[in-house]
C-alpha cells in the first residue's frame, strides 16, 4: 500500500488521493493522452470506522486512489486535471496544497 509517505515508483510523481470515481475520469484522459500513469487502491472497508473517519479526516472515505503521474508529462497531466476538476485539485491530500497551502482565512 502506498502513500504520500512512501516515494512514488521512479519517474512518476503523486497527484493525491482521489474517489473511484474520479480516478476513472484521470485514468480515461491519461489513455487517450498516451500517458502513463501509476494508481494504488487504498481500502478502508475492512475496518470503516477510523477515528479520523468520525471527523471526516483522511479516512473518511472506505476506498481512496492514490494517483500517480509521469514526471515527463507533467504538463500535460496538469492541463488535462484542470479541463476535468478546474483550477484546483479535489483533495487535500494533493500537491497543489503542499506548495500552495490553504490561507487559514479562507474558507475552505
Amino acid at each position: 500500500m502506498a502513500s504520500h509517505n512512501t516515494p512514488p515508483e521512479e519517474g512518476f510523481e503523486y497527484l493525491g488521493y482521489y474517489t473511484p470515481p474520479d480516478a476513472e475520469k484521470l485514468f480515461e484522459a491519461f489513455t487517450q493522452a498516451g500517458i502513463e500513469y501509476r494508481a494504488d487502491v487504498i481500502d478502508h472497508t475492512a475496518n470503516p470506522a477510523t477515528p479520523l473517519g468520525h471527523f471526516g479526516g483522511t479516512f473518511s472515505q472506505p476506498v481512496q486512489i492514490l494517483v500517480s503521474g509521469s514526471v515527463d508529462r507533467r504538463e500535460e497531466i496538469h492541463q488535462i486535471h484542470a479541463k476535468l476538476f478546474g483550477d484546483c485539485l479535489p483533495n487535500f491530500d494533493s500537491s497543489f496544497f503542499t506548495a500552495h497551502p490553504p490561507d487559514d482565512s479562507e474558507p475552505v
